[in-house]
């Protein structure tokens, strides 16, 4: 709707109804009211349109060099929808740069370049360079006014953007030269890079220049304002002045505090719309007193531009939180109350509320905490009932398992793979894998302890089993011919725990014969020793 179709349709009082009662809005205030509905949802766009250009920087320079290109390119459907709308009540002098150039000289875009020059005076600081700071900052200043004529979507974006960019970059890569070589060593620089980064990276620094654009970009439309009272003096328009938002915000604050007497609190309320209704707090608190059942606020709230869906949900969120007890079943009644809550707001129940999202998250934990046995968790509540049932006999039959030890022959393997199949057989909750994992692992550590036969020495089975049977003869007993026979015998009952057949065991048989021959030629032995000391003593 242009200008003229909105002083046709619009020029007409409007009345609401919500709990302080019937609201009535006198035409002035009606037609800045639309107007201002207009003009924010072209600033959302307007910061929709600068985001999606913010999304391909890279780093600081990026910001430095095309924040504010990218700004103009944003607000152009903004000041290309304010000609349009003076050329429909028969402005036709007033084009892009006009227009562009009054917003700029009496400061409606300063919000954006407020923001900016906080962002980029901050990148720039990290520049010890003043004399490049100083040029940087003049620069930024100077593009604010350059404005190139063409048309919309043609020549006025691109030729101030290849203009404004070109300036910028000489400037934007002065500034990191200057950064780059003002350190006497690669300490400095490497500070200065991750302080850069930092501020890229920083939520905040993107926040701050978006807020800037939807200010700036909002603002225009008092440009438009002015311009039509200058041509049309008739056309008022109801703008709270600056004595009314403060005056309005005194009354909110007394009301807030409970100053206000009981009987005059609905008078204030009427008073405070008069005055200054575009106030989320105004609504927020209202909301809080009366609710929204009938959603009489809410419709009001959207004729003015709040948004106060998004209010709705928090109170909704603070309202569970004070109910939501300490048990699952607390919980449980809690989301029925909620469910019954959101409609004293008006709040159409979804999953995506923060509301719903908190409460639907408790109660899945308690349900996770319900389905959790013994560090297990089971698929149903059923299956969990069924594994508790289980879980002393379990641990029982476990606790019964010794892990293997560097000295378990394969007899604890063959014992723990019984063990494994009566286990498998007995039992089947969904505690059985965790267990069963368990007993895999006590084998797994147990082939690997087995065939270790050394330090860092890892053999096959077949080895290992030779390994330790030499082992255990050099451990045992040999101090007479009668151990060395009861050693002898005993190899036959070690050599099925270690894998072995007689054909195995030359090697501990020839420990014991030589053991055996110590025993009975002690001299030869001895005659050795002598014979190494006389080489010794030559």
């Amino acid at each position: 709707m242009l200008m003229n179709e909105l002083l046709e349709k619009e020029s007409h009082c409007v009345e609401y109804s919500c709990s302080v009662g019937a609201v009535n809005i006198p035409k002035e205030r009606n037609l800045y009211t639309v107007l201002r509905r207009k003009y924010s949802n072209l600033a959302k766009e307007a910061v929709s349109q600068f985001s999606a250009l913010y999304d391909s920087y890279t780093n600081c320079d990026d910001i430095l060099r095309k924040s504010s290109s990218d700004f103009q390119k944003s607000i152009c459907p903004v000041i290309d929808e304010i000609k349009k709308e003076l050329i429909s009540i028969e402005r036709y002098d007033w084009d892009y740069d006009t227009i562009y150039q009054y917003a700029n000289e009496h400061g409606y875009l300063n919000p954006f370049y407020e923001a900016s020059d906080s962002v980029c005076d901050k990148i720039i600081s990290v520049n010890e360079d003043l004399e490049a700071q100083k040029q940087y900052r003049q620069e930024r200043k100077d593009n604010r006014a350059r404005w190139e004529g063409g048309s919309f979507g043609g020549t006025v974006v691109d030729n101030y953007a290849h203009q404004a960019e070109l300036g910028m970059m000489n400037i934007a890569e002065g500034i990191g030269h200057s950064i780059w070589n003002a350190g006497a060593n690669s300490v400095s620089k490497m500070v200065a890079n991750s302080e850069l980064k930092q501020i890229f990276a920083d939520t905040k620094t993107r926040t701050v220049i978006e807020k800037g654009v939807f200010e700036a970009a909002f603002a225009l439309h008092h440009v438009l304002i002015k311009l039509i009272s200058d041509a049309r003096q008739e056309t008022l328009w109801s703008i709270p002045s600056e004595n009314d938002i403060a005056t309005a915000q005194r009354l909110l604050n007394n009301i807030k505090s409970g100053a206000v007497p009981k009987e005059k609190v609905n008078q204030i309320y009427q008073e405070i719309l008069a005055l200054n209704p575009y106030n989320l707090e105004l609504f927020e608190n209202m909301l809080s007193v009366f609710g929204d059942e009938s959603g009489e606020l809410g419709t009001l709230a959207d004729y003015y531009g709040v948004a106060l869906q998004d209010s709705k949900d928090r109170q909704a969120l603070r309202y569970v939180k004070d109910i939501q007890g300490e048990t699952e079943e607390d919980s449980v009644k809690a989301k029925e109350k909620l469910i019954e809550y959101c409609g004293t707001l008006s709040l159409p129940v979804t999953d995506e509320l923060d509301c719903m999202k908190y409460i639907n998250q408790r109660l899945e934990d308690f349900d996770l905490q319900y389905r959790t046995v013994d560090g297990v968790v089971c698929t149903t509540r059923d299956s969990a009932d069924f594994a508790r049932e289980e879980l002393q006999a379990l641990q029982a039959f476990f606790g019964e398992i010794a892990p293997p030890t560097s000295e378990s022959l394969l007899d604890y393997e063959a014992d723990l793979l019984e063990r494994r199949t009566e286990f498998e057989e007995r039992f089947c909750s969904e505690l059985k894998q965790k267990y069963l994992d368990k007993i895999n692992g006590y084998l797994s550590d147990f082939d690997k302890k087995f065939c270790t036969t050394g330090l860092l020495k890892k053999v096959d089975r077949k080895q290992a089993g030779k390994d330790r049977l030499l082992k255990a003869m050099k451990k045992a007993d040999t101090s007479s011919l009668e151990k060395i026979e009861e050693v002898r015998k005993s190899i036959e009952e070690l050599l099925p725990k270690l894998g072995l057949v007689q054909e195995d065991t030359a090697e501990a048989v020839q420990y014991l014969e030589k053991q055996k021959d110590k025993i009975l030629n002690p001299k030869s032995g001895m005659g050795m020793i002598k014979g190494l000391g006389k080489l010794f003593k030559k």
